[in-house]
């Protein structure tokens, strides 16, 4: 089985250097990856990283290297600005999803999302 997991993952040792990203939520949603992994199912996840807007937080967000060796890890980057960073992520998700779910070969069975209110 294949499941695409769309939502905004750190590693835990990023965790403490935004105040965008809620640990409790970012653990959770780790722990289930690695519960689907550790019961045969194979993940990809589609995800960016969580930032404050700009002038807070950064201008551009920039793609970052997730370390999971049994585990595929794809992140969006966007321009971080007010009124617009909304749509230029969900651009570049709609873009990804297409992507990843026209790839025979990656297709996923089931499509997991979280904290997707926009």
């Amino acid at each position: 089985m294949k499941i695409l997991f769309v939502g905004p993952i750190v590693e835990n040792s990023d965790v403490a250097k935004s105040e965008a990203v809620s640990p409790a939520a970012n653990q959770w949603q780790l722990d289930l990856i690695q519960g689907l992994i550790e019961n045969g199912v194979k993940v990809s996840v589609l995800s960016y990283l969580p930032e404050q807007a700009w002038p807070k937080g950064r201008l551009f967000v920039q793609n970052k290297q997730f370390i999971n060796p049994n585990c595929s890890f794809t992140y969006v980057d966007y321009v971080n600005i007010p009124f617009f960073r909304f749509s230029i992520l969900q651009y570049k998700f709609v873009k990804g999803l297409i992507s990843m779910c026209t790839s025979d070969e990656n297709k996923p069975d089931f499509l997991i999302t979280y904290n997707a209110t926009e």
